[in-house]
């Protein structure tokens, strides 16, 4: 396990989903430190800026106003500083064509948002071991969707 913190930003126009969200990566073993937005527009308004410290991580909602996340998708993959970053589609549903469709853009994982805490934890955890501590990094296959134990 790294000794620093890693970076995570997640990026849903939930206020509550992102405190939960918060609240569930402080309880994991994994040190990490969260910057959340209430949009992708807020997100690029951010990152405009190089002297922020890039995440290691993002965690993408899809249903937002202004830019949905597929199109936040798209923008971060066309951005050199972060084309290769691992890229969690993190949703309430699950629909085939929409899950392709990100997959396609880039997206690392996708994540049906869980009903509980605990899985909520769980997962986090789950996406953040396979993505930065094994390094496993974008076009290396493992399942893709993910979804709580029920």
């Amino acid at each position: 396990m790294c000794d620093n913190p890693y970076h995570v930003f997640l990026i849903d126009d939930d206020e509550d989903d992102r405190d939960l969200f918060e609240d569930a990566l402080m309880e994991i073993p994994t040190k990490t430190r969260v910057v959340t937005f209430g949009s992708g527009i807020e997100l690029f308004n951010f990152i405009k800026d190089e002297n922020n410290q890039p995440p290691q991580i993002i965690f993408l909602d899809l249903n937002m106003p202004m830019m949905s996340g597929e199109e936040c998708l798209q923008k971060i993959r066309e951005n050199p500083r972060f084309r290769n970053l691992p890229v969690v589609i993190f949703s309430t549903s699950i629909v085939d064509p929409l899950v392709n469709r990100v997959k396609s853009l880039g997206a690392s994982l996708y994540v049906k948002k869980p009903s509980s805490f605990s899985s909520l934890k769980s997962i986090l955890e789950s996406c953040i071991t396979a993505l930065l501590e094994n390094e496993i990094k974008i076009g290396v296959e493992l399942d893709f969707i993910v979804k709580e134990n029920l």
